[in-house]
């Protein structure tokens, strides 16, 4: 997590090359601030974020990646 108010949120530590988030794609040192337009500061605030979504649709995460920002959609498998 970085300290700056602008770029709080989660760091991608690694993609998994066979995932949906390699497709979108996600990469190694981006940081997600936002999912569903709900802010993310922490890895609880994303993970809050998931359990609390009631659609099968995709999530779109909003992001910075070399400090421009993004959106993107990402589809999820459903729960097992």
């Amino acid at each position: 997590v970085l300290d700056h108010p602008m770029y709080e949120g989660v760091r991608v530590d690694r993609v998994d090359p066979e995932g949906p988030a390699a497709m979108v794609p996600l990469e190694p040192g981006d940081l997600i601030d936002g999912l569903d337009d709900a802010e993310v500061d922490s890895v609880d605030d994303l993970f809050d974020a998931l359990v609390r979504r009631q659609s099968e649709r995709p999530v779109v995460l909003q992001g910075f990646r070399d400090k421009v920002g993004f959106r993107v959609a990402l589809g999820l498998a459903p729960p097992e």
